[in-house]
């Protein structure tokens, strides 16, 4: 085995734990979808049950703090996912060294290797991704506290009383918070999610 091979077969190693590390973020992304779901749907059955309503302003730092730990999942992924196309480039270098050196394999390098990026690009998902989660952390969590707001602070509404242990004054407070987390909690996605794939691609069709 020349010194090239066992290069090759160093960096085939190095590509194949990479990409097993981006399945394994891809996973725990969607079991954490799952984990939040069934903690929020727990969370408004005892709310409801318990007539604990103010505990619903709880939702939108909760929903706010998941979401910064998955973006910086999803940068990590995106540091990986830009060193394996350099990675490639190289995979691909090196099957053109061994072709040109060997009699037998007088052939196009990139019959032994295509890239999948350019089969990504030619085939990408539509922004599904995206738009679940601006309605599990925005429509789902923060949006349902920002309408209890109002409900409480102007209960002619529902045309009865809220069971609520705060003040108006802090409802508007807590309003107007809320409100800035919700319009924050849409930069980030918008910035670090639909953006990021923007970039991504753009990496992609530049290989």
């Amino acid at each position: 085995m020349d010194i090239l091979q066992m290069q090759l077969e160093v960096l085939l190693a190095e590509h194949k734990a990479l990409r097993d590390e981006i399945l394994a973020k891809t996973h725990l992304h969607v079991e954490i979808y799952i984990a939040f779901v069934a903690t929020l749907g727990i969370f408004y059955g005892v709310i409801a049950s318990n007539h604990l309503y103010d505990l619903i302003y709880l939702l939108p730092i909760l929903a706010l703090s998941l979401l910064l730990r998955i973006i910086w999942d999803q940068k990590i992924i995106t540091v990986i996912s830009h060193y394996l196309f350099q990675m490639e480039e190289t995979i691909v270098k090196m099957f053109g060294s061994m072709c040109a050196s060997n009699p037998e394999l007088h052939q196009n390098p990139l019959n032994f290797w295509t890239g999948w990026q350019h089969y990504y690009w030619q085939h990408a998902p539509k922004h599904y991704y995206e738009w679940s989660m601006v309605l599990l952390f925005i429509v789902i969590s923060i949006l349902p506290s920002i309408l209890y707001s109002l409900l409480c602070i102007f209960p002619t509404i529902l045309l009865t009383s809220i069971d609520t242990k705060i003040s108006s004054i802090l409802h508007w407070t807590i309003f107007s918070f809320n409100l800035v987390v919700m319009l924050c909690t849409y930069c980030l996605i918008r910035e670090n999610v639909f953006k990021r794939r923007g970039t991504w691609v753009e990496h992609i069709k530049a290989v």
